[in-house]
């Protein structure tokens, strides 16, 4: 149920399951199918990134840096301004933001780099040679 709630996009849900009817079903079919990942793995990387915090050393970024976010990430929600305060620390960040679609899966987005390879070799075109 935490991968419905946290990876998929609302647009993208939508598109797929437009009515109540089919929402249920899809949901009912994602918690049919079986767990595959290890639930003391899954325990271990929330535990981990717990009290994570990268702020304090964002400062000390020299190299240009190439942020990529979707629209309808549910995990890291544009909405609440987050990202930029993180931005500003470092002198050369840029940030490309995917639109949210049918097409976009929320926090998943990144898993497809159909949604970003242009702006990320536009990046890398531009980045300094370490020659």
């Amino acid at each position: 149920m935490f991968s419905i709630a946290t990876t998929g996009g609302i647009l993208a849900y939508q598109s797929k399951a437009p009515t109540r009817d089919l929402a249920d079903k899809m949901v009912d079919a994602r918690l049919a199918a079986p767990v595959t990942s290890d639930a003391n793995d899954f325990i271990y990387i929330w535990n981990f990134s717990a009290d994570y915090n990268a702020m304090p050393g964002l400062e000390r970024i020299k190299a240009p840096m190439l942020v990529i976010n979707s629209a309808d990430d549910e995990r890291n929600p544009v909405e609440i301004g987050s990202l930029e305060p993180a931005l500003k620390k470092v002198k050369q960040a840029s940030l490309f933001l995917i639109p949210a679609s049918a097409e976009s899966s929320g926090h998943g987005t990144m898993m497809s780099a159909r949604f970003y390879r242009t702006a990320l070799g536009e990046f890398l075109a531009k980045a300094p040679s370490n020659k």
